[in-house]
């Protein structure tokens, strides 16, 4: 089974994944930029906000916890802004 889907993966080329990441590092590559991988765990939001606010010093890396709850407690102390993203579209009727 895992032979086939080798050969099939094989003969498909590359995904549209791969596409993407080759042509984008392209892009970022003459500003010596580059991508870097976020765990889609749930706390991807904020684990990639805090990696940027580190900007890739390691000494200073900010925990997602931290920026998480940094969100919340601007959400929650300006509750009129964020309420209709809140509510459901059939409570604002």
């Amino acid at each position: 089974r895992e032979r086939r889907i080798g050969e099939t993966r094989a003969k498909a080329g590359p995904s549209l994944r791969e596409e993407e990441l080759k042509r984008l590092s392209a892009a970022l590559a003459p500003h010596e930029l580059q991508l870097h991988e976020i765990a889609a765990d749930g706390h991807c939001l904020y684990r990639s906000i805090a990696h940027q606010l580190a900007a890739g010093d390691e000494a200073s890396a900010l925990d997602f916890r931290h920026c998480r709850r940094l969100a919340a407690e601007y959400i929650r102390s300006h509750a009129d802004d964020f309420l209709p993203f809140l509510l459901a579209a059939h409570d604002l009727s």
